[in-house]
């Protein structure tokens, strides 16, 4: 009967999938500050990976104000739009950020 091999020196596969998912896991407050500085233009959501409806927000601001220059610059619907998103958004955030890192979870644990 042969003798079991000895472990290999170094990371298991598991620490290496922890240490991955530490690296790359997304942050409620940075998503937050995100939220509050620039969400008028999607970027919160662009940061936890979501690009198409970041890419809706930022399509309706740049909307609103290419049609706020030709129309007028306070009577424009999209400015509406990305107003009520971005103040939906402060309560969805901790949802999404979770929602982004369980995704990471699940990336990470297919490769192991």
């Amino acid at each position: 009967m042969p003798a079991a091999e000895a472990p290999k020196p170094g990371v298991s596969r598991d620490a290496k999938a922890i240490m991955r998912y530490d690296a790359s896991k997304k942050s409620l407050p940075v998503a937050y500050v995100l939220w509050f500085l620039i969400g008028g233009l999607g970027i919160h959501r662009f940061y936890l990976g979501d690009s198409r409806s970041g890419g809706i927000i930022l399509g309706c601001a740049v909307g609103a104000i290419v049609l706020g220059m030709a129309i007028h610059p306070f009577f424009s619907i999209l400015w509406a739009v990305v107003g009520v998103w971005w103040l939906v958004d402060l309560f969805l955030m901790p949802g999404l950020v979770r929602k982004a890192n369980e995704a990471l979870i699940d990336r990470l644990g297919a490769k192991a």
